[in-house]
């Protein structure tokens, strides 16, 4: 299939942007959009929409059937797509497709146009900073931690930056944190399927909030910074 997509930088923005399956999902569907009016065994399937089905998206992303249904009903909670089901078919429709959509003659254009300019700034200044804070040195007591008792943690590609600390600690329960990474370390296959800590941490926490909601939603006082808080627990 040719053609294009773009994706505005505003997109790290969208509200489903931390759930890594809505973000997978989404593209996915962005990408299988018919990019002009066309038909399926009678059906209509217009320009921004395409014919699947549950089972058949699992295939292709890898995301369990029940996972996709949840992600469907959010999307469309949101208005980010609308979906007309039958038996045995799904009719999925982009909302506001031509937003996403920019025709082949243009996207070439540009790419010309920006060729020379682009290879010069592949480094955006948002990115740079991201890997100066990778290269500094980690002194969080969360990443300190992690640094000298948990031995499977450390050995992970991409460790935890202070900024991540901070804001693992500003969106979790402390103890979650705590029990997500102590459980991380003593999993066999961690080093081999996994590369960030950050990442790692929050996709199985969200696992957990599969069967429990509650789990890992924050519950510490306020009345001690993110850095006491963590010293308090893991100090020992």
């Amino acid at each position: 299939m040719s053609g294009w997509i773009k994706i505005y930088k505003q997109f790290k923005d969208w509200e489903w942007y931390s759930k890594s399956e809505m973000v997978h999902l989404f593209i996915h569907c962005l990408l299988k959009a018919n990019f002009k009016d066309g038909s399926f065994q009678g059906i209509e399937v217009e320009k921004g929409s395409f014919i699947t089905s549950l089972k058949h998206l699992s295939d292709e992303t890898n995301i369990s059937i029940q996972t996709i249904r949840t992600c469907l009903k959010k999307l469309q909670l949101t208005k980010e797509i609308e979906v007309k089901s039958t038996n045995k078919l799904t009719k999925i429709t982009i909302c506001k497709y031509e937003s996403y959509q920019v025709e082949e003659a243009q996207a070439n254009k540009q790419v010309t146009n920006k060729q020379q300019t682009t290879n010069k700034q592949l480094t955006t200044i948002e990115e740079e900073k991201e890997y100066k804070e990778e290269k500094e040195e980690s002194t969080h007591a969360l990443c300190l931690w992690i640094k000298n008792d948990l031995k499977n943690v450390s050995k992970l590609t991409k460790q935890l930056t202070n900024k991540e600390a901070e804001r693992l600690l500003d969106k979790f329960d402390r103890f979650a944190v705590k029990e997500i990474l102590e459980a991380m370390d003593n999993h066999k296959e961690l080093i081999k399927k996994n590369i960030s800590v950050n990442s790692t941490i929050q996709n199985w926490i969200r696992r957990r909030q599969e069967n429990n909601p509650n789990y890992g939603v924050k519950k510490e006082s306020k009345s001690l910074t993110i850095e006491e808080q963590i010293l308090k627990n893991y100090k020992a």
